[in-house]
């Protein structure tokens, strides 16, 4: 399904009106009102299994569906990411969470209007302990949902009904990766269903909370409080300077694809010192079914490059997702640092690439200082746009703000800048002069505005 202009526009409205914490959402909207416990399973084979605790409230409109047994309800996926040394990366995903009957508490305020069972009423919440969310049973893949539509088949055709051992469809994660000494730790909950996308406020869907993991048991404990309606990827700015310091270095950006799908990236750069930078960028697919194939960073022919990496979590349980790491690039080829899914859809189309619900980190050293430049997310699958462009920091191009990375800054660059920053009107839109049109003279006003200079 895709999303027409009207459609965008009311799903930015309900996302603005939303992130205020006001009922004002047209339609029914789902989001995680707490995440409030987590179970420790154990562990098989160096893989430590969890479950989160959520609860949801319906902060919309309309009553939103939860009939049991088919499509028409919520599925649940959980999360677990690490904030060490700068680098914000996502350690264990679950399988998902279908769920089958609705309470009418009031944990968002309410008031709620009583509607329970097949429906989350207005104002109205309803907890799954962690231990509902780990049964087994009633865990199915994340790979036969789509969650820009919020559709998926029912019964589910892999693992129905299914049960194993300890860590089976669980929030999986290495022991390694947890516990480690300075590290900050979060989990995510991520509510999708069909009602709910269809009304356009699928985007404020998942929340983020602080946990603490214990060295000796691996168990884990809530701290603060539930942060509502953001992705875990935002934790990175909101902790980056310890806990609950913002880091103003992390720098946020939203990124949609032509169906109305929706990524975060993420992005820090820190001076190594000797004239060398570290670039580290993180993109997390919050629910675009299009998913990410490439990531491109735009670099100067000449520049050296080193430490080039890519950080993924796993896919576990049968999931049909290949967890071949991605192609990283070994130096710069046309005028960028590129890293690749392993095949293209074409060629694979369970090859690893950026699916919804997961966040992949790409980062490395350059010895050249950064400015504003075009970042590129290549699509997985087939899709008319098949390339996502956002403004972040890169190493610095050939001359000035060189946007578009065809080693020169002309109209093209003009008309990315006034896209990201804008621009004072005129007779025609650019006309920074006021001549009447828009022309290289422009170009010159706007490079004096935002800094940045040619030969």
């Amino acid at each position: 399904m895709r999303q027409s202009k009207l459609g965008r526009l009311i799903a930015l409205c309900s996302a603005t009106l939303g992130g205020s914490g006001l009922a004002l959402a047209v339609g029914p909207d789902v989001i995680v009102g707490d995440l409030y416990g987590v179970d420790n399973f154990g562990a098989v084979g160096g893989i430590r299994a969890y479950a989160v605790a959520t609860e949801s409230c319906n902060i919309g409109t309309v009553d939103l569906l939860w009939e049991s047994w088919n499509n028409r309800h919520p599925v649940i996926g959980q999360n677990m990411y690490r904030l060490k040394n700068g680098r914000f990366e996502h350690i264990g995903q679950s399988w998902l969470k279908h769920a089958f009957t609705a309470l009418t508490l009031e944990l968002c305020g309410g008031p709620c209007n009583g509607h329970g069972g097949s429906v989350l009423g207005v104002g109205c919440s309803d907890p799954y302990s962690a231990s509902l969310n780990g049964q087994q049973s009633r865990l199915g893949p994340r790979s036969e949902v789509n969650a820009t539509t919020g559709e998926y088949p029912y019964p589910y055709g892999i693992g129905w009904n299914q049960s194993g051992d300890a860590i089976y469809k669980r929030l999986q994660c290495y022991q390694t990766d947890l516990a480690n000494s300075g590290a900050l730790y979060f989990v995510e909950g991520q509510y999708v269903t069909e009602d709910d996308a269809a009304s356009f406020n699928k985007d404020n869907n998942a929340s983020y909370r602080r946990v603490t993991i214990s060295s000796s048991t691996y168990n884990v404990t809530m701290q603060g409080t539930t942060q509502r309606m953001k992705p875990a990827i935002q934790a990175w700015y909101d902790n980056g300077g310890g806990v609950g310091i913002p880091d103003n270095n992390v720098k946020l950006a939203k990124m949609n694809d032509e169906d109305g799908g929706t990524f975060w990236l993420a992005y820090k750069v820190s001076d190594l010192g000797g004239g060398w930078y570290h670039y580290e960028y993180a993109v997390q697919n919050l629910n675009s079914h299009l998913s990410g194939g490439s990531f491109s960073v735009p670099v100067q022919e000449g520049t050296q490059v080193a430490n080039m990496e890519f950080h993924a979590p796993f896919y576990h349980s049968g999931e049909p997702y290949d967890n071949t790491a991605w192609t990283v690039p070994t130096g710069i080829e046309n005028g960028a640092l590129t890293w690749t899914s392993p095949q293209t859809y074409a060629e694979n189309p369970n090859s690893n690439a950026l699916r919804w619900g997961t966040l992949y980190n790409f980062r490395f050293d350059a010895n050249r200082a950064p400015e504003n430049g075009m970042i590129s997310l290549g699509l997985f699958r087939p899709a008319t746009n098949s390339t996502l462009t956002r403004l972040a920091s890169v190493p610095s191009v050939t001359c000035g703000p060189d946007l578009d990375g065809d080693g020169a800054v002309g109209l093209a660059d003009l008309s990315i800048m006034l896209t990201y920053f804008g621009g004072p009107g005129g007779p025609a839109e650019g006309d920074l002069d006021g001549n009447g049109i828009v022309d290289l003279a422009d170009l010159s006003s706007l490079l004096e505005l935002y800094g940045g200079s040619c030969p």
